[in-house]
């Protein structure tokens, strides 16, 4: 084994950690590809080093996607995979967990470039070696576990299959309460984003009364971790907050569903207010938002004065980015059909 090879590899890891940290994610790109290397090549004299070369391609995936580059963290991605496959098929049980965490990494890899029945079919198998590990060890396994269910049934509500993701999503739910009740500092946020995601599956079920009641306990949950952590969690209060108000509407309790709409509006309003490239395209959802709910509440001239800043923002927003195109039709329809009801 070359000493000085050893204590390089080490060094680069060291560096590209801290840099990651930092938020210095160019810094971050050099030392890891450099990690790589030198984990390559102690790896190449002694194959107890394979792990460590898992594990360097794993963090340079991670890199790679801060970085924006969803090809590269996508082909990183499954190179380690084969390491870890290679590695499990040889002590399953010491790596196992690496070949279920790679594999969720993969999944979410393939979904951040649109494969989304590669990233179903890899997710999948995750989910099935953590429900081996959790069955064996719950206390260390069963977040994990809860993480490739709320995947799973992210992933199968986008592809539309509603009906598929209800028990995984509500599954992800039963396992995070009670961790989240034992430890909320680790755990409660989660549990928030895990009530959310089934809201969303309940609603495109059309059980609305459920999905206004577990949206309802997410905005609940939300509130606490913004009132103790503000500058994280007060756009996840805002989401849930925008998404109690919608789902109310939707379910055609437009009185209710107003005082949520307006206070996650206020909040993103101030969040826009600090960080606008962040932020704006959320605003403009909550205005929207708003005005739907004012005019079904006969409320026309404020729902109109809404209608339009939401068009005025999202006009400007699809004139750089084509994602906007489809909203800022929907505001010009919301805008006509408002216009057209006034007096």
């Amino acid at each position: 084994m070359d000493a000085g090879l050893l204590e390089r590899a080490k060094s680069h890891f060291g560096q590209a950690h801290a840099s990651f940290v930092a938020g210095r994610f160019p810094e971050a790109e050099v030392a890891i590809t450099a990690a790589v290397d030198a984990c390559r090549r102690l790896a190449a004299g002694d194959d107890t080093f394979r792990a460590d070369v898992g594990a360097a391609l794993s963090f340079q995936a991670i890199v790679h996607a801060r970085l924006g580059a969803a090809d590269a963290a996508l082909s990183t991605t499954r190179e380690a995979l084969a390491v870890y496959r290679h590695l499990a098929a040889g002590d399953a049980r010491a790596f196992r967990p690496d070949l279920a965490a790679t594999l969720s990494d993969l999944g979410n890899r393939c979904h951040d470039v649109g494969r989304f029945d590669e990233a179903l079919a890899v997710s999948t198998e995750a989910l099935t070696l953590r429900r081996h590990l959790a069955a064996a060890d719950p206390a260390e396994f069963q977040p994990d576990l809860a993480v490739s269910l709320n995947n799973v049934g992210n992933l199968l509500r986008e592809m539309g299959r509603f009906d598929e993701a209800l028990e995984p999503s509500a599954e992800a739910v039963t396992i995070r309460r009670p961790l989240a009740a034992a430890n909320p500092g680790s755990f409660l946020d989660l549990l928030a984003v895990s009530l959310s995601n089934l809201g969303n599956v309940l609603t495109q079920l059309d059980r609305r009364a459920e999905a206004i009641a577990v949206t309802a306990e997410a905005v609940d949950h939300n509130r606490r971790l913004a009132a103790a952590n503000p500058a994280v969690y007060l756009p996840q209060l805002a989401m849930s907050l925008s998404n109690l108000g919608l789902r109310r509407w939707e379910g055609g309790l437009a009185e209710a569903a107003l005082d949520p709409t307006q206070e996650a509006l206020r909040l993103r309003r101030d969040l826009t207010a600090a960080n606008p490239d962040a932020h704006e395209g959320d605003l403009s959802a909550s205005l929207n938002n708003l005005s739907l709910v004012l005019r079904d509440l006969g409320r026309l001239d404020e729902a109109l004065a809404a209608a339009e800043e939401a068009l005025a923002i999202r006009a400007r927003l699809s004139g750089t980015n084509p994602f906007y195109r489809t909203h800022h039709a929907t505001s010009v329809s919301n805008v006509g059909t408002i216009r057209a009801r006034l007096p």
